[in-house]
């Protein structure tokens, strides 16, 4: 008995309303986001199991996954893009820490590969689906790592840095991997001389997106930054920069995902990244949750059924591969023991970048239906108990402090240091007169500080001037997080606009409720807002202005009073 799509109403299955679909997608999602909040849960994997019950499979409230499908993609190429942007290594991470965990990530995936292509062969895969298998699964997510390190102010901790660098080789080596697939599917009528050909043209092509972006990307922002709407032109360039690299890539025989990811990339070593990144952030967190969803409703249960004991099996030997793949390369380049033990506990599961490989190994046919839909719910069964991993890794790892480090590396472990990156800096938000005046007596009593403007001239002058500098609206969380917020000691609002620094305390005193906010207000009702809002100290101008007024004209009275 047919049972499909009694909300979306008589559509044949594929065939129903995309709007009606997309709603009650992210009806789905909402209700799920709530529930996941009053349970104290993660809300990641909470949308993947609704999409499961939400979809065609089980309770059929969208008809069929198939009509997201494009929806899908515009959100994953966002996501991906997001990912893209934040993707670059923290100036918390020093150089030489960042050389040595980039060389353990990038080791640390090569044998989580190796060690998977055999494994998945004795699951019965042939020699290519068992690679690309292998290769999705050496990916974790980093959208519920970053975002869970993030909420739990653990980026800057030594686990949160080295799974940061592992991350982002990971998702740098997936190019690598979709690069890879076209190899491993030889085509009728395809010679061996042909598919390199084509796969160095795809190479090339992405080699030449890279550089045209190195060149022009931040220049074109710059100049979407000059005029008032400079921030909200910015974004909608870098969203086109985004769609249109990925519509580059897609006609380069690669994901159009690939293309959005890296143009994210790209941008990440911007000024602009930080405001870009965080007007995205509401249209990524909405497009997260019909991602992880949509992921959800191409789960079959009884499929999952009735391979149940493969699935179970297949998590958890992939959990035990990448534990042990990727801590034990952390701790022989120099990472301690509970790092080490805290970031492979962390990262052991399947990823964005997993399901996008997977995709594609589909798409070519290197791996069969069936084979895709019990590697796509591996994943989602993995990602389902990451939250449980990465709390096991908080509760493991103190365990193993007294564990030896590496004897080759012992000496750079003690340099490397395990402190929290908190700087005691303050946040001069405006780089006016005010801004400026501020600057120059920190520079002279040796405090350090960090500038937020939007004008990206005066950001790269800073720059210039060896000032750390961010081009941004101190109202956006993105960029008070770059600035450091949570290690900051003050934060100094001398913007002109009233409405915004009543705006960005309240921002920052939910991201940091203990630091210290001296704001400039021109009027004195918009001065008892910021204090509400947070301000300790408040400035008002008309008040300032109305005392220097009343004592100039008293002295000049006094002074005409014979004596």
């Amino acid at each position: 008995m047919e049972t499909r799509g009694w909300l979306i109403g008589a559509a044949e299955p594929g065939h129903g309303s995309l709007g009606l679909e997309v709603l009650a997608t992210l009806a789905v999602a909402a209700f799920v986001a709530l529930l996941a909040q009053r349970l104290r849960l993660a809300a990641a994997p909470a949308f993947l199991l609704a999409g499961v019950a939400a979809g065609p499979s089980v309770l059929g409230i969208v008809s069929s996954s198939e009509n997201l499908t494009e929806i899908g993609h515009v959100a994953t190429m966002i996501l991906l893009f997001g990912i893209g942007l934040e993707l670059r290594i923290d100036r918390s991470t020093k150089w030489g820490e960042g050389v040595r965990l980039s060389a353990a990530g990038a080791i640390s995936c090569v044998l989580c590969t190796l060690a998977g292509w055999p494994i998945a062969m004795l699951f019965g895969l042939s020699g290519g689906a068992a690679l690309a298998m292998s290769m999705a699964m050496a990916i974790s997510s980093t959208a519920i790592v970053l975002r869970t390190l993030s909420l739990r102010r653990e980026l800057r901790r030594p686990h949160g840095r080295a799974s940061l660098v592992v991350l982002v080789v990971q998702d740098l080596a997936a190019l690598v991997m979709l690069a890879i697939l076209p190899l491993l599917s030889p085509r009728e009528g395809s010679t061996f001389g042909e598919m390199a050909a084509g796969a160095a043209l795809s190479v090339g092509g992405v080699a030449l997106l890279v550089v045209l972006g190195k060149l022009f990307a931040g220049r074109i922002l710059r100049e979407a930054a000059r005029g008032p709407e400079g921030p909200q032109l910015m974004t909608i360039v870098g969203v086109v920069m985004a769609v249109g690299a990925g519509l580059a890539t897609q006609r380069l025989g690669l994901s159009a995902e690939l293309g959005a990811f890296i143009a994210g990339f790209l941008l990440a070593d911007t000024p602009f990244r930080h405001q870009i990144a965080g007007a995205v952030a509401p249209l990524r967190d909405v497009l997260l949750a019909v991602f992880f969803t949509s992921v959800g409703m191409a789960v079959d249960p009884r499929l999952a059924l009735e391979y149940w004991w493969v699935i179970l099996l297949a998590t958890v030997l992939v959990a035990v591969v990448k534990i042990v793949m990727i801590a034990g390369p952390l701790w022989a380049f120099g990472s301690s023991a509970p790092t080490a033990v805290q970031s492979g506990l962390s990262l052991a599961h399947g990823g964005e970048f997993s399901l996008v490989v997977l995709s594609a190994a589909a798409a070519l046919n290197v791996v069969a239906p069936t084979t895709f839909a019990l590697g796509v719910t591996v994943i989602v069964v993995s990602l389902t108990a990451t939250p449980l991993m990465m709390s096991w890794g908080r509760t493991l790892a103190p365990r193993t402090t007294g564990w030896p480090a590496a004897p080759w590396v012992r000496r750079r472990v003690g340099a490397s240091g395990d402190g929290d990156g908190r700087t005691d800096h303050v946040i001069i938000a405006g780089f006016g007169p005010v801004g400026r005046a501020l600057a120059e007596q920190l520079d002279t009593d040796g405090v350090p500080f960090v500038i937020i403007d939007l004008n990206p001239d005066t950001v790269v002058r800073q720059e210039k001037r060896g000032r750390r500098a961010v081009y941004g609206d101190a109202t956006n969380a993105e960029v008070l997080e770059s600035a450091g917020i949570h290690g900051a000691a003050a934060l100094a609002l001398t913007i002109p606009d009233d409405d915004a620094a009543v705006r960005a305390c309240s921002v920052a005193i939910r991201l940091a409720p203990t630091i210290y906010i001296v704001a400039r207000l021109n009027s004195l009702g918009q001065g008892n807002l910021a204090r509400s809002s947070g301000a300790r100290e408040v400035i008002v101008e008309e008040i300032t202005a109305a005392r220097y007024v009343r004592d100039a004209v008293m002295k000049e009275l006094a002074s005409r009073k014979p004596a």
